[in-house]
């Protein structure tokens, strides 16, 4: 009878080559998908870090009104983003600039050998908005009282409130001239035409006068303006185009803010503010009264009175005089030329809703 050898060695030597190729074909299906949910993982976290960097550039205070071009490496948990801002439009009178704002993020999670960084790149469009939102040259919530105060010619040789940009500015570009509460607009002598020059819009009450300038006075009041400069405390330089806070009633004289030393920027005064002799390029909030009688003032940019409304507060009329003597001009005139610079240091990029992109790296 025959003997059958050497089948055992050969059968096991199969087996166990079958094991191992098992083996190695579920140690690849578990890498694969250790890699493929650790890559979609990565995706997500450098997809949240780009709108991180994208939103913490917006919060910036980044001064762009002079430039075409900024960048800034932001460095945030788990990566970092690279955020690049170029400017596709310059400003006009009638419009903001334009920037295209582009995020571009690297995760730092841990990855397998041979794989790259998680990457993630997003756009948006943004405008480049100047100081506080120009729609009149006077908001006036708590009305206003124009006083001719009799003498010389008798004749007003120019309007107290003028909407209409300078022709030297070469803009011709209007805005409205005058908003006031409905039944609050008076003359103490003569009839308001050719006092003003530009539109004129009344509305129902001051609370919808401070509500359509769109001045969060009660955020301002309540800290969330930075100063270069709070009286009392502080000696404000006022020709270098600067934020000034006021606390308080005020008299801003010609000695500070004259004709040959124009005061320039954002004033900001939280009770009364009375002007003598002044000359001012930018923008001025009152919380209450502004008092200008038997003086010169001319505020070349814009002004809004009576804010203090939006805290509950009654607050008189704003009296101006309506009377130009020779040089000794009584207007609020807005000029766009002499207002962007002088309220620059409020510039911020605000994205544009409807203008995000997360695909830009593939165009």
């Amino acid at each position: 009878m025959s003997r059958k050898r050497g089948f055992v060695l050969p059968t096991t030597l199969l087996v166990m080559t079958l094991l191992t190729i098992m083996l190695t074909a579920a140690f690849t299906m578990v890498s694969a998908e250790y890699r493929t949910t650790d890559n979609s993982i990565a995706r997500a976290r450098a997809y949240a870090l780009a709108q991180a960097g994208l939103q913490t550039y917006y919060s910036l205070t980044r001064d762009v009104s002079t430039k075409t071009y900024d960048s800034v490496r932001l460095s945030l948990t788990g990566g970092y983003v690279d955020v690049v801002a170029r400017r596709m439009r310059d400003s006009t009178p009638n419009s903001d600039a334009l920037w295209m704002v582009r995020a571009s993020a690297a995760a730092s999670d841990a990855y397998q050998s041979g794989q790259v960084a998680a990457q993630r790149t997003i756009t948006q469009l943004a405008s480049n908005q100047i100081g506080f939102p120009v729609r009149a040259a006077l908001f006036a919530a708590n009305g206003l009282y124009l006083h001719h105060p009799g003498g010389g010619s008798g004749a007003v040789s120019q309007p107290t409130l003028n909407g209409t940009d300078q022709a030297s500015c070469g803009t011709g570009t209007s805005i409205t001239a005058l908003v006031y509460p409905s039944g609050l607009l008076t003359s103490n002598s003569l009839p308001l035409t050719g006092h003003v020059n530009g539109a004129t819009s009344a509305l129902a009450s001051g609370a919808a006068v401070v509500a359509a300038s769109r001045i969060d006075w009660v955020s301002l009041t309540n800290g969330d303006v930075v100063a270069d400069y709070t009286v009392p405390g502080s000696t404000p330089v006022w020709n270098a185009n600067r934020i000034i806070l006021v606390n308080g009633n005020y008299t801003l004289t010609g000695a500070q803010a004259g004709t040959t030393n124009p005061g320039r920027g954002i004033l900001i005064v939280t009770g009364n503010l009375t002007l003598s002799d002044v000359v001012w390029y930018g923008t001025i909030l009152v919380g209450g009264r502004l008092v200008a009688f038997n003086t010169r003032f001319e505020i070349w940019g814009n002004v809004y009175t009576g804010l203090n409304i939006a805290l509950g507060q009654s607050v008189s009329a704003v009296g101006l005089d309506s009377l130009t003597r020779g040089n000794n001009n009584r207007e609020i005139h807005w000029n766009w030329c002499q207002y962007t610079p002088a309220v620059a240091s409020m510039t911020a990029l605000v994205p544009l809703s409807n203008a995000w992109s997360n695909t830009w790296a593939t165009y």
